[in-house]
């Protein structure tokens, strides 16, 4: 994963889509893409601690879930 993020402008919009057989319950989905969240706002806030840069109000996020015969995640980051 590259972690220069300088070119990407706020405010943006993250679009985290999950790729599976199975469709799962949306607030287990959105607890279990945590991690990634902290990590997306953290390259994009770095002057924030990890884990605190995702409260910024510059930074909005939308989960979707798409079935799929693989398992995997798409991240789209559109600027607004």
């Amino acid at each position: 994963m590259a972690n220069d993020t300088s070119h990407v402008k706020l405010p943006v919009l993250i679009k985290i889509t999950r790729l599976a057989v199975r469709m799962m319950d949306d607030d287990n989905f959105i607890f279990a893409s945590k991690f990634l969240r902290d990590e997306i706002c953290g390259l994009l806030r770095p002057e924030k601690a990890r884990g605190q840069a995702d409260g910024d109000k510059l930074i909005k996020f939308e989960y979707l879930q798409e079935k799929s015969k693989e398992h995997n995640v798409r991240i789209e980051i559109f600027s607004q």
